[in-house]
């Protein structure tokens, strides 16, 4: 099921569907799948595919096998995948609401361990008040800084925080330095997106700035 960045929404994308489909009706169980698809390491194969069907349908390998797995031609895959991208961004676009996302020295965690341990992720988003005698988004953001930074004006494996990103729509983001100056717009929404690793068998999600809808990643 595809999660969208800034939201609980999830849905199982088109190509996803259709290659369980082709798998049912060939009577495959999914590692007998995986191994069409091209995979050796069968249990690799089957994560990198369970991750596939939840949404993080950009994997190379499995769009190249997909079409001798399910006895398709390249055009249908391609078709699927078209849709999946498609159903995708009008999905985003749904459940978009504005955000902000404090800027920090870097944009991926020093220690992954320690950002999945801590929370350190989550300290760079910052939701909005939308009532109608809030400060303004800049105010909001900057005023949250303190509070995620704490007394060491760090915050844990990102470094210090370097600026703001006020996210007004996927397409359009405007960004500050930590004096509340504006210093650039840009034609994209800069989203805190997922990095999943596993730490004793158990999926973890990250998160790392990223200039796209979205961004999955496995470490």
């Amino acid at each position: 099921m595809t999660r969208i960045p800034g939201s609980e929404l999830r849905f199982q994308s088109v190509i996803g569907e259709q290659a369980e489909h082709a798998r049912k009706v060939q009577g495959l169980s999914r590692p007998e799948f995986v191994a069409r698809l091209g995979y050796e390491n069968i249990g690799r194969g089957c994560r990198k595919y369970a991750e596939f069907l939840e949404g993080k349908i950009e994997q190379k390998f499995i769009l190249d096998g997909l079409p001798g797995a399910c006895g398709v031609d390249l055009s249908t895959v391609q078709l699927w995948l078209e849709q999946s991208r498609h159903n995708i961004q009008i999905s985003r676009l749904r459940a978009f609401r504005p955000h902000g996302v404090i800027k920090t020295e870097r944009e991926r965690p020093l220690s992954i361990f320690i950002a999945a341990f801590t929370g350190a992720c989550g300290r760079k988003h910052v939701a909005f008040d939308f009532g109608s005698d809030a400060p303004s988004f800049v105010a909001q953001v900057l005023a949250a800084i303190p509070r995620r930074a704490g007394e060491s004006g760090v915050i844990p494996t990102f470094g210090r925080p370097t600026g703001i990103i006020i996210n007004l729509t996927p397409f359009y983001a405007r960004h500050y330095d930590l004096q509340g100056n504006f210093i650039e717009e840009t034609a994209q929404a800069f989203y805190l997106g997922t990095t999943t690793m596993r730490i004793g068998g158990k999926a973890v999600e990250l998160t790392a700035l990223t200039p796209r809808a979205g961004g999955n990643h496995e470490g």
